[in-house]
């Protein structure tokens, strides 16, 4: 879809701003929502072991996630957002959100509205279990 293309773009150049690849901020994104390891960003990402890794001591570099092995277990590594890190993707969020605000300023309210539920249906249609109540 063209629009998710232009969202995706807004994200793109938002990251490059702030010296992050899309994939950097995505482990970023799925690290806020609650991923915890890296074989739960493997999962999340549906990209190798290696490559999670390797982006993964790219932003430990950078200061924006902290690592830890586990003493129990060492095949798995945690990983948080750093307070840097989470207003990273704080300000990148924002920036991203401000775009989509100027790109839908011109609609009423009742056509936001109308937005609003024809997504709803989207994420009905495509995400199992997002029905409302």
């Amino acid at each position: 879809m063209a629009c998710w293309q232009q969202i995706r773009e807004q994200i793109r150049l938002q990251s490059e701003t702030h010296d992050l690849t899309v994939e950097q901020f995505q482990l970023l994104r799925h690290i806020r929502r609650g991923c915890a390891t890296v074989s739960e960003l493997v999962e999340a990402r549906g990209i190798s072991r290696p490559g999670v890794s390797q982006a993964v001591d790219g932003l430990v570099r950078k200061g924006l996630i902290a690592r830890r092995d586990l003493p129990d277990d060492r095949r798995f590594v945690q990983v948080q957002l750093t307070p840097t890190g989470t207003a990273l993707v704080d300000m990148i969020f924002d920036a991203v959100r401000a775009w989509m605000r100027q790109r839908l300023a011109g609609f009423s309210c009742e056509e936001l509205q109308t937005m609003g539920s024809g997504m709803q249906l989207l994420r009905q249609a495509f995400i199992p279990g997002t029905a409302e109540a």
